[in-house]
């Protein structure tokens, strides 16, 4: 998913955008911040019904059983 549109650009200062003098955060910035991983994670989490789970039980030197 694009996020990049999203958020706001850097500030810059003599010329860098990753200077002392340049690194602030706004409430602008931390608004669209929030925005763009709001968005990211509703279209990372699947909701719906959950998937059949399978348990595994594993020992050492023995074979694995499923359960």
């Amino acid at each position: 998913m694009p996020l990049r549109d999203l958020l706001p650009e850097d500030d810059s200062a003599d010329g860098f955008d990753n200077g002392a003098k340049a690194l602030s955060i706004s409430p602008v910035h931390v608004q669209r911040y929030m925005e763009a991983a709001e968005r990211a994670l509703a279209s990372a989490i699947i909701h719906g019904p959950r998937p059949e789970t399978k348990k595994l039980s594993v020992s050492f030197g023995g074979p694995a059983e499923n359960t």
